[in-house]
């Protein structure tokens, strides 16, 4: 008799727990908390409590938990590669609405700038810089206001807003978030369109 050496498949059913937990690090929205979204074989409320005693993994979530959220965890049980793929659409989605997951800071934003040419002043209203960034959009503004550069010497601020920004224009941004810089860059693109179909001078938008 031959056995084979291959690994049995993995028919085990995974939950996807979604546990709120305090402040590991600064928040994307201040107002959406720290999640940890994984997989588990155990009941999320029993794996939440784990985590407080710091006996399962993550070990960074150890003593950190508030609470499990049901209202935001994805419903049923799945096998391993399903529950994965799952548990990252969630990820995604709960990202894009602000959360911080995991520890996953970096987040985009596109934003929109109010330039001011005193050589034409007709301009003045129509005239804006739309840009995308994965800082803060007022810490973006003083970059580009402050002709800001990196230790290397190179340029953080477009030259246009340097020379013409005043200050950004809240009614013509959006509260979206991006999980990725290709998804950010995208939306500036469209952004920049869109003014540009209303009748904006617009500069950046690449």
């Amino acid at each position: 008799m031959t056995t084979s050496s291959e690994p049995l498949p993995d028919t085990r059913r995974y939950e996807i727990a979604v546990i709120e937990l305090c402040d590991l690090s600064p928040r994307i929205v201040a107002t959406h908390p720290h999640l940890y979204v994984g997989l588990t074989l155990i009941p999320p409320e029993r794996l939440a409590k784990g985590l407080n005693d710091g006996r399962y993994r993550p070990q960074w979530a150890h003593g950190q938990v508030v609470r499990t959220r049901q209202d935001l965890t994805p419903t049923g049980d799945f096998l391993r590669p399903d529950a994965v793929q799952v548990r990252n659409t969630a990820i995604r989605k709960l990202r894009t609405e602000g959360y911080t997951v995991n520890r996953i800071t970096t987040a985009y934003r596109t934003y929109v700038i109010n330039l001011v040419d005193p050589d034409r002043p007709e301009l003045t209203g129509r005239f804006v810089y739309v840009g995308q960034t994965s800082k803060d959009v007022e810490t973006r503004l003083a970059e580009h206001l402050t002709d800001a550069r990196r230790s290397s010497g190179q340029r953080l601020a477009s030259s246009v807003v340097h020379r013409f920004g005043v200050g950004l224009n809240m009614k013509l941004m959006n509260s979206a978030i991006y999980t990725t810089q290709k998804d950010a860059i995208a939306a500036e693109k469209r952004l920049a369109e869109r003014l540009t179909e209303k009748g904006y001078i617009v500069k950046g938008g690449h």
